[in-house]
């Protein structure tokens, strides 16, 4: 439900378990950015996630894949993010000094090649 605060005990179990592998598992941006904030599901702005100086790499990274390679988009689609999958929530922290998209990188690139301006995030509850 939009706008509505959940703990951060709450987030870090919900990207526990929408995450398929264990070795995949953030335990440190959970420890130091997730368990001790409170989060509220709202929509934003997908250039928002551009502020994320890794998210801007992992996209340049991407692209770089696509012209040395064109059928990776189609493998990554694949193998990345199922429809299902596709319209659950990121979670961004933004803090106004840190920005990290801690969960939802799959995600965000494919509301992105969708063309999509907004995505929903968990993001800190005092935004």
């Amino acid at each position: 439900m939009l706008g509505h605060v959940k703990s951060g005990k709450e987030v870090a179990d919900y990207i526990i378990s929408i995450t398929p592998d264990e070795a995949y598992i953030p335990d440190y941006y959970l420890e130091k950015y997730v368990i001790n904030n409170n989060w509220v599901l709202k929509r934003i702005a997908i250039t928002d996630i551009f502020k994320d100086a890794v998210v801007v790499q992992n996209f340049e990274e991407f692209e770089k894949q696509l012209e040395q390679d064109p059928d990776y988009l189609y493998r990554y689609r694949q193998d990345e993010v199922d429809a299902d999958e596709l319209f659950l929530p990121i979670v961004f922290y933004d803090d106004g000094s840190k920005t990290i998209l801690i969960d939802g990188f799959s995600r965000t690139r494919m509301h992105f090649d969708l063309g999509k301006k907004t995505i929903l995030a968990y993001v800190l509850a005092s935004q």
